[in-house]
């Protein structure tokens, strides 16, 4: 039925039935990843809510349209639209509605430039009004990321006890999900104090939770997080058949953003026994799904890429070539025949469905390649890392802005 109503727009009237299925239309294709076409319904919801007055609405749309500028990296529109929305939600009395916005003020405030006193500020307002409200599962996200900013200020009881009071709620209301994010977020803070006895009790009490409901996104999360430690301890092995199960659960569920980290961190390990042709050749297919992705890390990626490069005292002709290679190799298998070559006996074939670069798009993918190449140079650190560094988008070990708030049709 939705699918219906927007493709027979033109009997779409001024209403708010006709705001209200365009507010369901806009979060199904957001949900399918179709951001393009949310937005462009979202608008039109938004267009029909100011017309008649429906403030409530227009506050809401204002957050969904900032939560895509947000997955896109727009934080200068996405602040203007959470502005919007607040100042609505202050005039109608909405708490509730508040609370959120300030929540997600917090959040770019995190991202653009790390303006993290801002941000706590917003946050302990959000706090404050989930408090009011008796809202606790509306607590748990705030607290995530307020320990987040504890941790990266070097305030570790701070951020331990955000973490545990998530991890209580969670735990109080039986939700598991949330409850092994939590964990997630002890073991950061564990491993960053040192107890990475503790680091590894958590994360294989949240892989319990994700194996038994069946969240395959989770157990991806868990066993690349178990690596990162693996690695820390230089367990290289260890780490290599880690990183090789959370890479098969990533490419299980098509989640390409957290496919292409894996490739990172199998660059890296490559890396760590000096196999500078192998690290280059698993950074290259990192940077060519994260730049197929429009995501933030491609240019990161592609600054470690070139580096290896270097190291091998390869040419822009010589690297430009490594590309085009590596997305022939990946096309066919998805890599699996270069992590065998690289690190020795893994799997033969990868029977987990076309890879994250369709063939439709490999020109598009090779002439930005080509491009970037020649882009000013500039250095990047290989090092292993828990912690979020500074432009980390979650409590999380990585980069993940939308899934911090479900958008839910109005």
């Amino acid at each position: 039925m939705l699918k219906l109503a927007a493709e027979n727009q033109e009997t779409i009237s001024d209403s708010p039935e006709s705001g209200m299925a365009l507010n369901r239309i806009a979060a199904l294709e957001f949900r399918l990843g179709n951001p393009a076409r949310a937005r462009e319904y979202w608008t039109k919801a938004l267009s029909i809510a100011q017309g008649i007055g429906y403030r409530a609405n227009e506050a809401e749309i204002w957050q969904h349209l900032s939560l895509i500028d947000l997955q896109q990296d727009q934080h200068d529109a996405a602040r203007i639209g959470i502005l919007k929305s607040l100042e609505i939600q202050k005039t109608i009395g909405d708490q509730a509605g508040q609370a959120k916005s300030w929540s997600l003020l917090a959040m770019i405030d995190h991202l653009q430039g790390g303006n993290d006193k801002a941000a706590r500020e917003s946050l302990l307002k959000s706090l404050e009004l989930q408090k009011t409200l008796i809202n606790r599962a509306g607590q748990v996200r705030p607290l995530h990321l307020l320990a987040t900013i504890n941790l990266q200020e070097g305030n570790d009881p701070g951020a331990r006890e955000a973490a545990l009071a998530a991890l209580e709620i969670q735990r109080s209301m039986g939700n598991r999900t949330g409850a092994a994010d939590s964990l997630h977020l002890l073991a950061i803070i564990d491993m960053k104090g040192g107890n990475e006895k503790a680091a590894r009790e958590d994360l294989f009490e949240a892989l319990e939770i994700q194996q038994s409901i069946g969240n395959r996104a989770g157990e991806a999360d868990s066993w690349y997080q178990l690596a990162l430690i693996d690695a820390m301890q230089g367990k290289d092995v260890a780490a290599r058949d880690n990183l090789m199960k959370s890479l098969e659960f990533a490419q299980s569920i098509g989640d390409f953003s957290h496919e292409a980290d894996v490739w990172r961190q199998f660059a890296l390990l490559a890396n760590t026994k000096q196999d500078i042709l192998g690290a280059a050749r698993l950074m290259g297919i990192s940077m060519l799904i994260h730049r197929d992705l429009n995501h933030v890390e491609a240019d990161p990626d592609f600054a470690k890429f070139t580096g290896f490069c270097r190291q091998l005292g390869y040419d822009d002709s010589q690297t430009e070539t490594m590309l085009a290679e590596l997305e022939k190799s990946y096309e066919k298998d998805r890599g699996a025949a270069l992590l065998k070559e690289i690190f020795g006996s893994l799997h033969e074939e990868n029977p987990l469905g076309p890879p994250a670069i369709s063939n439709g798009d490999m020109d598009h993918t090779k002439n930005r390649a080509k491009s970037a190449l020649h882009r000013p140079r500039v250095g990047g650190s290989n090092d292993w890392q828990l912690t979020p560094p500074p432009r980390a988008k979650t409590a999380l070990h990585r980069p993940r802005v939308i899934g911090i708030y479900t958008i839910n049709p109005i």
